[in-house]
């Protein structure tokens, strides 16, 4: 069994917790981002308020001192802040270029959005999850697509955001410091279930990696019916399709096979093995009524020999077993 610390919530008054090695080039620019504008915004208004005070209209006939120019204020107050902004986007620059070229040695791992879940995929290791699960101290490289709308991979504790978008591949990359288990958030919004699409990043020692690939790898040992359970949970399908009966995205998995489904042309279907795999790689062609068919299609993505599991699967889950 993995061991796992949770990670701690704590962070600063403006920063969650900072758990990679990103933290230390984004935070202490953010930091001194924030003094500055708390500086200048004190400043201002401070003079702003002592100069309405100082020079006020005391009189009906007052007109006040003539006032002149000082060229020496107008060159500093021109020169001074033009070096700041220098120096601000030399920082910021340093910090995007570390942020955005990996270092050597990285461990390779592509990653899958659709609505509504994330799937990670490690070709050296061979296998897929639902979930990320990186060793710590070791550099990550992230290869992302979309299969139909604009996503977000967004981790607060890692401070990376990267937009994943349809037909391209958007490259990011991190370095976890501390043993953990972090959220993975989608920061643009896909549609209705939005909020639902997140997923766990755990960081473990090499270890307990090892392990946990090792357990992954004999999915194919399993017997048909848990192995179409663990193809259900590490390509998300529980983010459309219960478990327990409950409507969601899409039609609930429980007690749904062998039934008679109305579609939406009026005609009835039952849901068998042929009818689960139509509706894997082509489900737009049958919608059952009452929903408004947004599956992607997993066709390139499951096996002939995973969608066997997975029905196999669904004709375990009966109203009883709940």
């Amino acid at each position: 069994m993995l061991t796992m610390v949770l990670a701690s919530s704590e962070g600063s008054f403006w920063l969650p917790r900072a758990a990679s090695t990103g933290a230390q080039s984004v935070d202490p620019l953010f930091e001194a981002l924030v003094v500055i504008s708390w500086f200048f915004l004190i400043l201002i208004v401070g003079l702003t308020v002592l100069f309405a005070l100082r020079y006020r209209r005391r009189h009906a006939d007052d007109v006040g001192a003539q006032v002149a120019e000082s060229k020496t204020l107008e060159v500093v107050w021109t020169v001074v802040p033009t070096i700041m902004l220098l120096g601000i986007f030399y920082w910021g620059f340093v910090a995007y270029v570390e942020l955005s070229v990996p270092p050597r040695n990285v461990m390779d791992v592509r990653v899958t959005a659709r609505q509504w879940g994330w799937q990670f995929e490690y070709p050296a290791e061979g296998t897929k999850s639902d979930q990320l699960v990186v060793p710590v101290g070791k550099a990550v490289l992230l290869t992302m697509s979309s299969v139909d709308v604009i996503h977000s991979f967004y981790v607060p504790e890692f401070r990376i955001k990267r937009d994943v978008l349809p037909e391209r591949f958007s490259v990011t990359w991190f370095e976890a410091t501390e043993i953990g288990e972090y959220d993975l958030l989608c920061a643009e919004y896909c549609g209705t279930s939005h909020s639902a699409m997140s997923a766990k990043i755990r960081v473990v020692s090499d270890a307990d990696f090892a392990a946990w690939i090792e357990a992954e790898s004999g999915i194919d040992d399993l017997p048909l019916a848990d192995r179409g359970a663990l193809v259900v949970q590490k390509n998300g399908c529980t983010q459309c399709h219960s478990l327990d009966g409950s409507k969601g995205v899409g039609p609930t998995f429980l007690g749904s096979f062998g039934t008679n489904r109305e579609l939406v042309d009026g005609t009835q279907q039952v849901m068998d093995r042929d009818y689960v795999r139509e509706s894997i790689f082509y489900p737009a062609r049958k919608l059952v009524k009452g929903y408004l068919g947004q599956m992607p299609t997993y066709k390139g993505t499951l096996t002939d020999d995973d969608v066997a599991a997975i029905a196999e699967y669904l004709s375990t889950l009966v109203e009883n077993d709940l």
